[in-house]
């Protein structure tokens, strides 16, 4: 990404992965979500880091798992319990790494192989919970 996030770049990923969304039928204001965060510098962060190694153009998924965070999930868990049982849930399933996309309230979680991926959508999909199971292009 480049500019002010309006120019992207092509990345590869280094092997499989895939993605099991979820929709907890919860809906969060974007504007609440950033009226629960305090001021954020991300200048030093572990995760500005990674985004700087990228230029090599290759994602490196245990580089990327290491600095998986989402700054709204604290608020978020705490205001909706439902987001942060789901990602418990995907983490007992198999997942690799688990986070909420966004300012909420989806989530997902990172798995290295579909069958695993398939078994953990199918999960939450007999609890009723809306979820689809994807991987990147």
């Amino acid at each position: 990404m480049r500019g002010r996030g309006e120019i992207l770049n092509k990345l590869s990923w280094a092997g499989a992965v895939f993605y099991v969304l979820a929709y907890p039928e919860v809906e969060i204001s974007t504007a609440w979500a950033y009226g629960q965060l305090g001021p954020i510098l991300t200048e030093d962060s572990p995760y500005f880091n990674f985004i700087v190694s990228l230029s090599g153009g290759c994602v490196d998924h245990d580089r990327l798992f290491e600095v998986l965070e989402n700054d709204f999930t604290p608020a978020v868990d705490r205001t909706y319990p439902i987001v942060a049982e789901l990602r418990s849930q995907l983490d007992r399933v198999g997942a690799r790494a688990t986070s909420m996309s966004g300012s909420g309230s989806t989530v997902y979680g990172i798995f290295d192989d579909r069958k695993t991926a398939s078994q953990a959508q199918s999960a939450l999909q007999r609890q009723g919970c809306r979820s689809f199971l994807c991987q990147p292009v």
